[in-house]
């Protein structure tokens, strides 16, 4: 937990199930907020293949992990991730900032903590997808394009980025 310039108390942790609906209401509310390279229609059919109810399920199964950045205990920024690497590699999935926490380091530090969880985990390899928008965000911190794909999910353009976290080891990732 640190404080930063504006006296926030910030924190950056894995939820657990207890926790899920304060990250869903975030990552709901968000969703609809922060993509604008997506049709709403889009949107809703993607808030219904990622219902409350089907993350919730994934996370009980141990599916996918879910990652908050807290700022006065209140869910500012998320990530979703793959539970456990397969093979050594795991993926990052829906990124989001509040955008009256954008440009604090919020984002950054949840990157950092969740890739410290997969190293932990055996991990050597982390990927996303990201736009156009995102690609300065993600290089500075690692992240190399590895591919693009024309008319991706919904006809957007998405650039698929690739980390190195550590050396492949077999002992890892045939955990």
């Amino acid at each position: 937990m640190s404080k930063n310039s504006y006296t926030e108390t910030i924190s950056i942790k894995r939820i657990s199930f207890d926790e899920f609906d304060q990250f869903y209401d975030f990552f709901e509310s968000n969703t609809r907020k922060l993509f604008p390279q997506y049709d709403p229609k889009a949107i809703e059919i993607m808030l219904k293949s990622d219902s409350r109810l089907e993350l919730k399920k994934k996370l009980k199964k141990k599916q996918l992990s879910f990652f908050v950045g807290l700022v006065n205990d209140q869910v500012a920024a998320s990530l979703i991730a793959d539970f456990a690497p397969y093979g050594g590699i795991s993926e990052f999935h829906w990124l989001m900032t509040d955008p009256k926490h954008q440009k604090k380091g919020l984002a950054s530090s949840l990157l950092q903590f969740a890739e410290a969880d997969l190293i932990d985990q055996g991990a050597h390899k982390v990927k996303l997808d990201a736009d156009q928008r995102n690609l300065n965000f993600y290089q500075k911190r690692g992240y190399q394009i590895v591919g693009k794909i024309d008319e991706h999910y919904f006809g957007t353009e998405d650039y698929i980025m690739a980390k190195s976290l550590q050396k492949a080891k077999p002992e890892n990732y045939l955990r």
